[in-house]
């Protein structure tokens, strides 16, 4: 028998053996294997370079694009942050006309009246503003302003009570939305303290 022969036999052998194979006794038979992969290769994408696992992106039902920055609940909310700045250039702290001490008028001798300018740094308006001025000595003085304008600086000021004036300063506390009635992203610069000098300090 030549090798060809001795090939073709074994070829003949074997699908014979397939064919008389018992399905219920556990062995695969060649068919049932050849079978197998024909399922297989049904089964692999036509694409080669496609991914059959899921995508574990979420969807957010809008088409993804350049133009498409995300789902509207990812946009920044609206937001007030507020926090004062010296009115007058903050040079000398305490003397007239420096910091948050009004110049001098007239034959005045010391300042008049404490001033702070508010900013809202959010990007929706803050509403009704209380700004309070605590005195030493115990004067408290309140201002309420609407701040309606998010680009616009809002002047809050108070006199300057005569009991305040201790020695030749009068010291005070500046508290910005102090009833904490305006919801804000920080809540921690919203109050300044400093004093203002008379003629000798």
């Amino acid at each position: 028998m030549t090798f060809k022969h001795l090939i073709l036999a074994s070829a003949t052998a074997a699908v014979a053996f397939a064919a008389t194979a018992d399905p219920s006794s556990g062995v695969l038979s060649l068919t049932d294997s050849a079978a197998a992969q024909t399922r297989q290769l049904q089964l692999r994408p036509s694409d080669p370079t496609a991914d059959p696992r899921p995508s574990r992106r979420p969807s957010t039902g809008v088409p993804a694009g350049p133009q498409h920055q995300g789902p509207a609940d990812l946009a920044p909310k609206p937001w007030v942050d507020l926090y004062g700045q010296p009115y007058y250039p903050a040079v000398y702290e305490g003397l007239p006309g420096n910091y948050y001490c009004s110049f001098l008028s007239g034959s005045d001798k010391v300042s008049k009246a404490v001033q702070v300018k508010v900013h809202n740094k959010g990007s929706k308006p803050a509403g009704n503003v209380q700004v309070t001025f605590q005195f030493v000595g115990g004067k408290t003085v309140k201002q309420t302003l609407p701040m309606n304008n998010v680009n616009a600086s809002y002047i809050f000021e108070a006199l300057i009570p005569q009991s305040a004036w201790q020695g030749n300063s009068a010291s005070f506390t500046i508290r910005i939305d102090h009833p904490n009635k305006v919801a804000e992203t920080n809540e921690a610069n919203n109050t300044i303290s400093s004093f203002c000098l008379g003629p000798e300090g």
